[in-house]
């Protein structure tokens, strides 16, 4: 498989982990690409807004030499879904695997070294800040980067409350809420450089509340 960033004029090989097969049939739904294979299955790439805005990107870069784009890229994340479940950690040779479950957040640090400072900080709709994690920090709050592409996984949850020695908790936690249905903003910071996008995806729509509309729409119709 090959893909062209320039309408055609180049190819350059788009392979990834897809084995050499003959491909059936491609199509894309909510912006992953789906390839039909014969004799091994059905692959998906997840997520080709990255690509859609890297090549956008690129171009910004040809025609602004000096842009912020020559050291940071952080890309809008596609829109999530408020929901349970999670994907496996182990891989598995006869099963795909399954997104994270969040709000997935693709960038780039062109220029990075280690004596930088970096943070990525999400807030909601009134820029409040709902969580931010840095590379300078430690435990939950640190962020693992490196220079080149990096992917961090927020899982829509709001910090929650600090403990205190002797403290006792019956049958509650100290978890914070989980982001309600709605709009939000992802923040990088780089050395005092900012990147801002919105989200409109976090959490746009509950899939319980789809499922629970689907199930009355049935009951009217049998009926």
């Amino acid at each position: 498989m090959y893909i062209s960033l320039d309408a055609g004029q180049n190819w350059q090989s788009f392979q990834l982990n897809l084995p050499i097969v003959p491909i059936t049939d491609l199509t894309i739904k909510d912006n992953s690409l789906i390839v039909a294979t014969q004799g091994r299955s059905l692959w998906i790439l997840d997520d080709l807004t990255v690509i859609h805005q890297s090549y956008i990107n690129s171009l910004d870069r040809k025609l602004l030499p000096h842009h912020d784009l020559h050291n940071v890229e952080l890309f809008t994340p596609k829109d999530s879904y408020r929901m349970s479940g999670r994907s496996s950690a182990r891989n598995s040779l006869t099963a795909g695997q399954n997104l994270e479950n969040g709000v997935i957040t693709y960038f780039n640090l062109f220029n990075y070294s280690d004596q930088d400072e970096v943070s990525l900080t999400y807030m909601n709709n009134n820029k409040d800040t709902i969580i931010s994690l840095n590379n300078k920090a430690s435990g939950k709050k640190k962020l693992k980067i490196k220079k080149g592409p990096n992917k961090y996984t927020w899982d829509m949850y709001y910090d929650g409350a600090s403990d205190f020695d002797g403290m006792v908790l019956w049958w509650a936690s100290l978890n914070g809420p989980k982001a309600v249905p709605g709009d939000y903003f992802v923040e990088l910071n780089v050395m005092e450089l900012y990147k801002q996008n919105l989200l409109k995806l976090a959490l746009i729509q509950d899939l319980k509340v789809q499922l629970n509309l689907c199930k009355s729409s049935l009951i009217l119709l049998t009926q």
